[in-house]
């Protein structure tokens, strides 16, 4: 059979790491023949496969959106270099509040895991971590909900007004009782 040239910086990396497609089909969980479309550059892999291979082989994940550059003066392809720059993470709040902080925290995980060239067990555990900051970040916001509310309840205003409301329905029991409960 014959082996079609790779197209892609992805499919020339798999082309030399000497392993068969068998072994790559094993590695990735497909089949030979996708495999074999991978290293022609007629397919690429999706996200899972593209780190398996990072993993294991070392082909970086965005190598297979880079087209294959023909040799200058007919010398070997050598090596395969990231098409993106990184993005600066966003600016931080100042002076922020615990809630702001959690909120700013947030984002540079997410933009971490947007933008970086990681391993499988590491957006693993940055998707862990991910989830650590959004219930840490519920928490806050419960607890100021909470603190608004107390504030709100023990004003000397609110607590005038609930005096008003209740003794102008003091003709009506039931009517009192259920606004009363409405608005503890």
């Amino acid at each position: 059979m014959l082996k079609k040239k790779p197209t892609n910086m992805g499919g020339l990396a798999l082309s030399k790491s000497g392993k068969s497609l068998s072994q790559i089909a094993d590695l990735c969980g497909v089949s030979r023949s996708t495999c074999g479309h991978w290293r022609s550059g007629h397919a690429k892999p999706r996200q899972a496969g593209r780190e398996v291979l990072f993993e294991t082989m070392k082909i970086p994940v965005d190598a297979w959106d880079q087209p294959l550059e023909k040799p200058k003066n007919g010398g070997a392809h050598t090596r395969i270099t990231p098409t993106k720059k990184f993005p600066a993470y966003p600016d931080p709040p100042e002076n922020p509040s615990t809630l702001e902080h959690a909120q700013w925290s947030l984002a540079c995980l997410r933009h971490d895991m947007k933008h970086r060239e990681l391993t499988f067990s590491a957006r693993m555990k940055l998707r862990a971590e991910e989830s650590r900051a959004l219930t840490a970040l519920a928490r806050i916001e419960t607890a100021q909900e909470l603190s608004e509310d107390r504030y709100v309840k023990n004003h000397p205003a609110w607590i005038a007004l609930r005096g008003r409301i209740i003794a102008a329905l003091a003709k009506h029991p039931d009517a009192a009782a259920d606004v009363l409960k409405a608005i503890e």
